[in-house]
């Protein structure tokens, strides 16, 4: 990989890193409030919070390797595309019960998720 293309790379996965651990930490220590605020249970809270924080992580193990590991990146990728899936999933099945925050942030997920998965799976075909 190019020297141009690395460093778009690992600006991706940092963005990953950091949207990824920030929602994830937050969700995780402040699912009670968030509860009542997005309409959605806490137990989805913590496991949506804690799948995320998880993948923010992987995102950031790449970003910190000199050149990432193809084959890591992929599964990053492919994760992001199923978590993107289940999201939308998340969002059909609760969105009675969520507010419209709750439902935004649904939203949000698919959108911000599947980006990250595009934008990264352009970096594993080549």
């Amino acid at each position: 990989m190019i020297r141009s293309e690395l460093s778009r790379l690992k600006g991706i996965l940092r963005a990953d890193y950091l949207l990824g651990c920030g929602t994830g930490i937050i969700g995780l220590c402040l699912s009670g409030v968030l509860t009542g605020f997005l309409g959605l249970p806490v137990s989805f809270i913590l496991i949506v919070s804690a799948v995320t924080l998880l993948y923010g992580l992987v995102a950031l193990f790449l970003a910190l390797q000199q050149e990432p590991y193809p084959w890591l990146l992929n599964v990053l990728v492919m994760a992001n595309w199923i978590w993107t899936l289940i999201s939308v999933v998340l969002l059909i099945l609760y969105f009675r019960e969520a507010t419209v925050f709750g439902k935004v942030f649904l939203v949000l997920q698919i959108i911000v998720v599947g980006m990250l998965a595009w934008l990264e799976g352009k970096f594993v075909r080549k």
